[in-house]
């Protein structure tokens, strides 16, 4: 069944890392030999939109783009992973609601009070109902602990 994978967290977290391993397990995954799948990291929107600024009007449209493509690739059958922050909980939320249970939330997290989240302008919400979305802690862990971790939770799926 084809799944729509939202890594999710604040900026300079791992996401970019993870999913590209979670994208190569996905593309090679048995169970998956007739679809497509697609990888949509922030920089791509960043150079699709022509914005690289991080203001709350800009991460909206990032999100709403986002979700377009995702949502277009996934109607056509697709697998989709997707790393891009997704500060507003609100968006996520009625992303959620357009897609049902294929949408797989994945929480990246260092679980420290890193520069990224000190520095970062925007206020990141993360998820809240801890049912709806898989916590990975990256902090002191491999990228292939990481990567063994949140494939074996996919897999469950």
């Amino acid at each position: 069944m084809r799944k729509i994978y939202w890594l999710t967290g604040y900026p300079w977290e791992g996401k970019l890392i993870v999913a590209n391993k979670l994208f190569e397990f996905i593309k090679t995954e048995r169970r998956n030999w007739r679809r497509s799948v697609f990888h949509i990291d922030s920089e791509y929107i960043n150079r699709l939109l022509g914005t690289d600024n991080c203001t709350e009007d800009t991460m909206v449209t990032h999100i709403k783009t986002t979700q377009l493509i995702a949502k277009f690739l996934y109607d056509n059958n697709n697998d989709v992973v997707i790393s891009v922050e997704s500060p507003y909980r609100c968006l996520m939320e009625s992303f959620k609601d357009q897609i049902g249970s294929n949408l797989v939330e994945i929480y990246i997290d260092t679980q420290s009070n890193s520069t990224n989240k000190i520095s970062y302008s925007i206020e990141y919400e993360p998820p809240l109902k801890s049912n709806e979305f898989i916590l990975l802690n990256t902090e002191g862990k491999s990228i292939d602990q990481i990567a063994s971790k949140i494939i074996h939770q996919i897999s469950k799926l």
